[in-house]
C-alpha cells in the first residue's frame, strides 16, 4: 500500500506527500502523525491546513524518507509471531510498498532474483568485511550499515551467504533517507 497519494476532489485530482517537507517537521510525534496517516479525510484536512506538506506533481522518486516512519512500517510487520529474519527477508516488498527503492546486489549466477549490481570480483573482500552473520538486527531499516557501489552510497539490507563467493545483499539509497527525521 502505498502511503504517499492524497486522493481529492472524488478522484479527480491527486496530490502526494512532500517528503522533504515532512523530514522538516521538528516535531517526532507530528512528523511520524502525518507520515504514517492513510486516512483520505484526515490527510484532506492536514492539505487544507499544512499544504506544504503535500505536492500537486506526483515526483520522480519519493523521498527522503523520515528514517523514523520507514522503521515504525517495517516494526508494524511483526505480527503473529514473527521473527526478525522474516520480516527482514520481507523488507523489499514492505519498502517498496511505501515508495522506498530498493536494489539486489550480488552473484547473478547464484540467484534467480535479478541482480542490479552484479557483485564485482574488488568487492568481495569487502563485502565481506561488512557481512555480519547472523546478526540480521543489523539490515536496514534498523541498521544504517552503508556500502558504496559504483560510486552511490547504499544502507545494506538483509545478507544471504556464508562467504565471499556467495554473497548477495538488499541495498537502499541513502539519499532518499533522512537519519535525523
Amino acid at each position: 500500500m502505498r502511503l504517499s497519494a492524497v486522493t481529492i476532489n472524488k478522484g479527480r485530482n491527486t496530490m502526494y506527500k512532500n517528503w522533504k517537507a515532512i523530514c522538516g517537521i521538528t516535531d517526532p510525534n507530528f512528523r511520524l502523525f502525518i507520515a504514517l496517516c492513510t486516512e483520505q479525510e484526515t490527510l484532506l484536512k492536514i492539505a487544507f491546513v499544512f499544504p506544504e506538506f503535500f505536492v500537486a506533481k506526483k515526483p520522480e522518486q519519493p523521498g527522503p524518507f523520515p528514517l523514523s516512519y520507514l522503521r515504525r512500517v517495517a516494526d508494524s510487520h511483526f505480527k503473529d509471531g514473527r521473527e526478525i529474519g522474516e520480516v527482514a527477508s520481507d523488507m523489499p516488498d514492505i519498502m517498496l510498498g511505501v515508495g522506498m527503492q530498493h536494489f539486489y546486489y550480488g552473484s547473478p549466477d547464484k540467484t534467480a532474483v535479478p541482480i542490479h549490481f552484479p557483485l564485482t570480483i574488488e568487492h568481495r573482500s569487502k563485502l565481506k568485511e561488512l557481512r555480519r552473520v547472523a546478526e540480521k538486527i543489523e539490515c536496514f531499516p534498523w541498521g544504517l550499515n552503508r556500502i558504496v557501489i559504483n560510486g552511490t552510497e547504499f544502507f545494506t539490507g538483509l545478507w544471504t551467504g556464508d562467504d565471499a563467493d556467495d554473497i548477495d545483499v538488499d541495498v537502499y539509497p541513502t539519499a532518499l533517507v533522512d537519519v535525523n527525521a
